[in-house]
Formats: structure tokens, sequence, C-alpha cells
């Protein structure tokens, strides 16, 4: 990314996409395929490379960035809000199925056999559709509400439904 700044004193005029510019100053320069270091015959323009903005550790970034030059050197910066990156809120089938012991396993296969043999498909259809999905968000609602259900027909304690439903 670079900017175009004027050298004195120094202040921001734009910034550009990629590595070379076209530059129009209205009745003053139009130069086109221009690069880092380029500066105008007089002296007043040139373009800088912008300094990227590095996102901290454990964030993310929020909206569009800003640009701010240094009027004592004419380095120009890029900047952006951040806000911690949220976390995790789904698990792969993959590793749903790794949590299970072969116990919990089998029990949860025979509940849904024995709930489809009574004309209920709930857990049969919430188990496919993990399948199918490649995995769990823990966030949908139904996830609670199916993990509560696991607890509370035996097939899982709590301790152990929290293991399993965990990010």
């Amino acid at each position: 990314m670079l900017a175009l700044i004027s050298t004195g004193p120094f202040a921001l005029i734009r910034t550009f996409d990629g590595s070379i510019a076209d530059i129009n100053i209205p009745d003053k320069w139009q130069v086109q395929r221009v690069a880092d270091g380029y500066q105008t015959p007089d002296g007043k323009y040139k373009l800088v490379t912008v300094v990227p903005f590095t996102v901290p550790g454990g964030q993310q970034t929020t909206g569009s960035p800003t640009y701010s030059i240094n009027t004592g050197t004419g380095v120009v910066t890029q900047s952006y809000t951040t806000q911690p990156i949220p976390p995790p809120t789904f698990i792969s089938f993959q590793t749903f199925l790794s949590r299970l012991t072969a116990t919990e396993y089998l029990n949860i296969k025979k509940a849904i056999a024995s709930q489809i043999q009574a004309n209920n498909a709930t857990v049969a259809l919430w188990y496919d559709k993990v399948g199918s999905n490649r995995g769990i968000d823990t966030a949908d609602p139904q996830t609670a509400t199916i993990k509560a259900a696991a607890v509370t027909a035996s097939l899982l304690t709590q301790a152990r439904a929290d293991i399993i439903f965990t990010p």
C-alpha cells in the first residue's frame, strides 16, 4: 500500500492499494505507474510505503482502516479498531465422536434406535444433521436442548456432557 504525502509540511494526501500508483494532483502533476520513493520534480509530493497494521494476538480487526502521518517524519501508518476474537462455538463431528466413550456412543445409538421404533425421530434427526453439517454449533439453542436431554436420559453425565460439548 502506498500513500501520497506532501513534503513540507508533511501531510497525508491519499492512499493507494498496491505498490504502483497513478497520481493526479489537479493543476500540478499527473503521472502514471510510479512506485515507492517517487517524488514530484518540485519535491513537494512523494510516494511512501504505508506501514501496515499488525493485529495484536487474540484480536481481530473491525471496520475499515484509518491512516495517519507522523508530521515529523512523514511515516504513514495504517490502523484498525480491534476486538477480542470470539471463542469458538463449533465442534467438528469427528471431534464430537472422538470424545465419546464406546459405551456412551453405543447408548446414544440405542436411544436413537429406540426413539425411531417409537415413531420419534428427534434425536436421530439431530444426530444426522450434526454429521451432515460436519459438526455441532454450541451457540445453537438446539444444541443446549440436546445436551440437557442426553443428561436427563442418563446417556451422559453432566460432567461428561460438558467435556463432550465444549469447543
